[in-house]
């Protein structure tokens, strides 16, 4: 089976009414934009033949210089409250766990894909860019990965992910569905569903390597 590749993906979608608008958009945005230009494809610039793990965010932290391109990832030393709560959940099933980072880099390295269903904000607000076609670009890119592959491990965060998958074809996929980790709803579900837990072993009674969860 062919992998999805994000540069074919990408010239695509670059043909199609719907991206032309976005981008026009975003040329006019007289905003500051985070994240940076550079960082909005960043979650994509992995090799998809290694691809073992979706993880759906929603929108781009809006602090300054915090959000990288990556759903929950930051360069930043402070860590955001989802994060921090990823992070405990993931200490309870690996206690011996290193977090040395707030970049996930190290999980993207591995095969997981950290995306957010809308690629840009603007600085202090929160869902600037919401239906301005980021959400069918994400969308499209994940049909086309769900064609391209199989037996990866979709792990939705929160209603909000659930619902902006469930017209989607993820028969041949592995569903694992929690709260949100934010810290309104990280107690409904989150902490203590053993969800990093479960993606390992899943992935190892398919016979591929588990994701060891550290940061670097």
């Amino acid at each position: 089976m062919m992998k999805f590749n994000f540069n074919e993906f990408l010239n695509n979608e670059k043909e199609k009414e719907y991206f032309k608008k976005l981008i026009n958009l975003l040329n006019n945005e007289n905003r500051k934009i985070v994240p940076s230009k550079d960082k909005w494809f960043n979650a994509f610039d992995m090799d998809f033949n290694e691809l073992k793990v979706v993880i759906i965010g929603q929108d781009p932290y809006f602090l300054p210089n915090v959000a990288d391109g990556m759903a929950f990832s930051t360069e930043s030393i402070k860590t955001p409250v989802s994060l921090r709560n990823i992070f405990k959940e993931i200490k309870n099933s690996y206690p011996n766990v290193s977090l040395k980072t707030n970049n996930l880099n190290y999980w993207k390295q591995q095969g997981i894909l950290l995306i957010n269903t809308t690629l840009t904000t603007v600085e202090n607000l929160a869902l600037a860019h919401k239906d301005w076609g980021w959400e069918t670009f994400v969308s499209n890119a994940l049909e086309s990965i769900n064609q391209h592959n199989e037996n990866i491990v979709y792990i939705l965060l929160g209603k909000k992910a659930m619902d902006f998958v469930k017209n989607m074809d993820l028969q041949k996929q592995h569903i694992l569905s929690t709260s949100h980790p934010s810290g309104l709803s990280a107690y409904r579900g989150f902490i203590g569903s053993n969800i990093f837990k479960k993606t390992n072993d899943y992935l190892l009674s398919i016979n591929k390597k588990e994701i060891d969860w550290s940061t670097k």
